[in-house]
């Protein structure tokens, strides 16, 4: 058996990019307004953003976000952060929907860690922001959030984060590190979340704070010895109400307490709350345990009348109220936020998730399509081998995914080869220890995408796959931990690169691309190769030479959970047909339909 792994494991080497306080100009250079109520500062870009960390005097002013900003495109430049508890920021900062590319933030001792540093007044709002690819590591930080460190007084209305990871000490949360006497409301974080204390998927510690309408996919994970883990908030002493929580909750050898939903909760009171007993992880651990919250099933978090029942305001109903918070797509999704439909339209709308798939053939030489009249929704492009009579067939072939025109489904052909698609000559090594990962950033504003949603960075594994919202280490190929995440498994199996092999990445004009080479299978001497593109238009092609492992998994994760009415596709029933000539026997590459793995 392997042994446990230390929490540093999750830390990736990334850029350093210092936080500190410059000395303080006499007036901020921004992009127009006074920083009036009527009148506030408008942030055009990164530079203007930076400015207002380094002006204490304007952190009772008014901002408001004009355009998409990226933070981390210069690294040269240092980022500061808004507020401390000496100058607390006491404004208002409105993101008018629009959303932030983190910096990366790496210290040893730094508490009141996050966008915002220290936020105290009643009056004082941050609301319509969003954060993503967010990437803190502060190893003895307290207060650690993505967005707020310490909320002390104030609001935090419609805020997401989404994308990356977090690692502190204590009070360490996905939005919040510590909310004292602020309000939460109708906001989600999805990303990961480290420490030893208070550890939480969305607030670390809520004392005398409240926390209303949000939700969180977060994975927490506690380091050994930790205690008070998570997956909405660690250390509750407040009220919680109408809020879920899907990630999952672990920890080290030696901690103490987790929660699928709050892991202690002295004083407090928690109404209509909900988590994910299937994707929680808490049963799997001999830990001791925190009930709080109502936990269901995958399959009853995606029923609307779940949450009805329990009082939650939906879009389409008037008995629960009329102000229309949540929506759901109903038995395929867990519950969305009203305003996401504002951002959900980027990617992918209700109707496209459902409506016929619209694809063409793609088909050139030898490659057979797979159909081109199966429903959305219905195929889940994946294929789990388990040895024996079930081993790995796929030897010597590739498939490309191409996308339809909304992005979030896909058509597939398969084909032979003799060869990786593209040569990993000029590739970049990615040095990898065993169950680890390595986060790769394109350059050129350049975006891989899986399922109609864009990425300028994604996470490498070791054991065989990429992953776009959190770098993850898992090594068990279960269907679970393949469903668990927007995921491109290409071999998802217990691969050790550090015992031979090499992974490799680059970037070409028209896609990315990562390389397994001879890559041997955990505490084997075998060797395996293969491969992913990701193309910039949305094509995602697989290839594979040299198998020897016999079991893993192979296909693509909306990370939604495994479906309840999950069939697994049987790719190599769509291959193409021999040199002999005459027509495919499959069923599959011929006739437009396909065949359900037996």
């Amino acid at each position: 058996m392997k042994m446990l792994r230390n929490l540093e494991m999750h830390i990736i080497t990334p850029i350093l990019i210092t936080f500190f306080f410059l000395s303080f100009p006499v007036h901020a250079q921004y992009g127009g307004g006074t920083g009036e109520p009527e009148n506030p500062y408008l942030i055009f870009s990164a530079e203007q953003m930076n400015t207002i960390g380094v002006n204490p005097n304007d952190w009772d002013k008014h901002f408001i976000l004009m355009s998409d900003i990226d933070l981390s495109i210069n690294s040269e430049v240092q980022f500061n952060i808004i507020g401390t508890k000496e100058i607390p920021f006491t404004g208002v900062f409105v993101g008018d929907n629009h959303k932030i590319l983190f910096p990366t933030y790496i210290s040893t001792e730094t508490n009141n860690v996050g966008l915002f540093g220290y936020v105290d007044d009643p009056n004082t709002e941050i609301k319509n922001l969003g954060l993503t690819d967010v990437n803190i590591v502060t190893t003895n930080g307290t207060n650690v959030g993505s967005l707020v460190g310490n909320l002390q007084n104030g609001s935090i209305t419609c805020c997401y984060v989404k994308g990356g990871s977090i690692l502190g000490n204590k009070s360490v949360g996905g939005l919040v590190g510590s909310n004292y006497n602020g309000i939460i409301t109708e906001c989600y974080s999805n990303l990961e979340v480290s420490g030893n204390e208070n550890i939480g998927g969305l607030v670390g510690q809520n004392n005398n704070g409240i926390i209303s309408n949000c939700y969180t996919g977060s994975n927490v994970y506690g380091g050994y010895n930790s205690q008070y883990i998570g997956g909405l908030v660690a250390n509750n002493n407040s009220l919680i109400h109408h809020c879920y929580a899907t990630g999952r909750v672990s920890g080290e050898e030696g901690s103490i307490i987790l929660g699928g939903l709050v892991a202690t909760s002295l004083t407090s009171t928690i109404n209509n709350c909900f988590w994910n007993v299937d994707t929680s992880g808490i049963i799997e651990n001999d830990i001791p345990t925190n009930e709080e919250g109502i936990g269901l099933t995958t399959a009853q978090m995606y029923n609307s009348d779940t949450y009805r029942d329990a009082g939650w305001d939906f879009v389409d109903e008037i008995e629960n109220g009329i102000e229309d918070i949540w929506w759901i797509d109903e038995g395929k999704d867990y519950p969305r936020l009203w305003w996401e439909l504002i951002e959900y339209e980027e990617y992918e709308s209700l109707s496209a998730r459902t409506a016929l798939a619209d694809t063409e053939s793609t088909s050139e030489d030898s490659a057979t399509e797979l159909y081109s009249d199966t429903p959305a929704g219905t195929e889940y492009f994946t294929e789990h081998f388990t040895s024996g009579s079930d081993s790995f067939d796929l030897t010597n072939k590739s498939i490309m995914f191409t996308p339809t025109t909304d992005g979030t489904y896909y058509s597939f052909t398969v084909q032979d080869i003799t060869e990786l698609p593209t040569s990993p000559i000029g590739s970049t090594n990615l040095t990898m220890t065993d169950d680890s990962y390595k986060d790769v950033r394109m350059s050129d504003q350049k975006k891989v995408k899986i399922f109609g949603y864009n990425y300028s960075r994604f996470y490498v594994g070791s054991n065989g796959y990429i992953t776009f919202n959190f770098g993850d280490t898992s090594r068990y190929d279960t269907l679970t931990n393949h469903f668990n995440t927007k995921r491109i498994s290409v071999l998802f199996d217990d691969l050790d690169p550090s015992r031979r092999g090499v992974v490799r990445w680059k970037q070409l004009e028209d896609r990315a691309v990562v390389t397994w080479e001879n890559v041997a299978e955990y505490v084997q001497n075998n060797s395996n190769t293969f491969q992913v593109e990701m193309y910039f238009d949305g094509r995602i092609q697989l290839a594979w030479l040299d198998i020897a492992t016999h079991n893993g998994i192979v296909g693509l994760s909306r990370g939604y959970g495994t479906p309840e009415d999950f069939q697994e596709t049987d790719f190599s029933e769509y291959s193409p047909p021999s040199d002999q000539g005459g027509e495919p026997d499959s069923p599959g590459s011929s006739s437009g339909r396909r065949n359900r793995k037996k």
